[in-house]
């Protein structure tokens, strides 16, 4: 698991958002969910669970387990950048519960049909391995897949510094947010026409 220093991205989404009281905190094998109660309403926040791969034998899954529905909603969200994927999972989580919902800026979209339609003829980055690759393969003129955990036909994440800069469409995972890796990658990304972050994970 990769984490960098750079957390600006972060630092500045967390000096915008409003505090709140921590209701509930699920840490699941996929999801991490957590409700806080904010600007008088209750709101939960998602975002995708990662797991530290680098843990030690006796070292606890999730540090402060038991202690952060302690801890408010900006201090949960300060979370996003620890240095354990667990606790980073639960302050993403908690950031997506304290944004303001602004339902007229929301659009339904679907991630599939935004880089088919954008990645014909194209060469297609995409980072993190979709559910929807096998049938994207068949609408852009060329896929390659950039994955931490790579499956067979993907690259691994490293060859991103390659591979982002030729691409015409470049699709980004959300969970980038998590592993504190999307500001390099969209820098990679800045001379781009099309660009798009699926995001994993959201407010509800």
């Amino acid at each position: 698991m990769l984490f960098l220093e750079s957390t600006s991205m972060l630092s500045n989404l967390l000096s915008t958002l409003p505090d709140g009281k921590t209701i509930q905190v699920n840490i699941g094998s996929h999801w991490t969910a957590v409700v806080i109660k904010t600007d008088g309403e209750e709101r939960c926040g998602l975002a995708s669970s990662l797991a530290d791969e680098n843990k030690r034998h006796g070292e606890p899954d999730v540090p402060q387990a038991g202690q952060l529905e302690t801890l408010s909603g900006l201090e949960l969200a300060a979370l996003a950048q620890s240095e354990y994927p667990a606790l980073a999972s639960v302050g993403i989580a908690a950031i997506n519960a304290l944004i303001p919902p602004q339902f007229d800026a929301w659009v339904d979209i679907n991630a599939e049909e935004v880089i088919a339609e954008h990645g014909k003829g194209k060469l297609v980055a995409l980072v993190g391995h979709f559910p929807f690759v096998s049938r994207l393969r068949t609408q852009v003129g060329e896929l390659v897949v950039l994955e931490q955990n790579p499956q067979p036909d993907d690259l691994p994440a490293n060859a991103a510094a390659d591979i982002i800069p030729k691409a015409g469409v470049v699709a980004i995972t959300g969970t980038t947010l998590i592993n504190r890796t999307l500001e390099d990658l969209l820098a990679l990304c800045s001379p781009l026409p099309s660009a798009l972050a699926a995001v994993p994970s959201g407010g509800l």
